[in-house]
């Protein structure tokens, strides 16, 4: 389906998958996405599967009554970007989060 979607045919959809592993009493995430847009949606992605790995964290504790460790989020981007229309609001980011750093100093 995707392939037919090519030059801006309509939406793909940017995530691929999450992983979910148990290991040494901990739930982690893998979360991979194909592209994500740094200013209008990374936000939001990041909120979301953390959101997704604590529902399935308390999901596993009220179906089988075992305590895990909340773990890990690991996030792969293959594009992550921004548009120009988009630049100003960046910058704007990037300006305050620098004020915020040396203020801090």
């Amino acid at each position: 389906k995707d392939l037919s979607r090519v030059g801006g045919q309509g939406r793909i959809p940017c995530s691929l998958g999450y992983y979910f592993m148990i290991r040494d009493g901990q739930l982690n995430l893998t979360y991979i996405q194909r592209s994500a847009d740094l200013v209008q949606h990374f936000g939001n992605d990041v909120a979301l599967a953390w959101s997704m790995l604590e529902y399935v964290w308390k999901t596993l504790f009220m179906k089988y009554g075992q305590e895990f460790k909340l773990g890990y989020m690991t996030h792969h981007i293959f594009s992550l970007h921004t548009y120009k229309k988009d630049w100003p609001k960046l910058s704007a980011g990037i300006s305050k989060l620098s004020k915020y750093e040396n203020e801090t100093k």
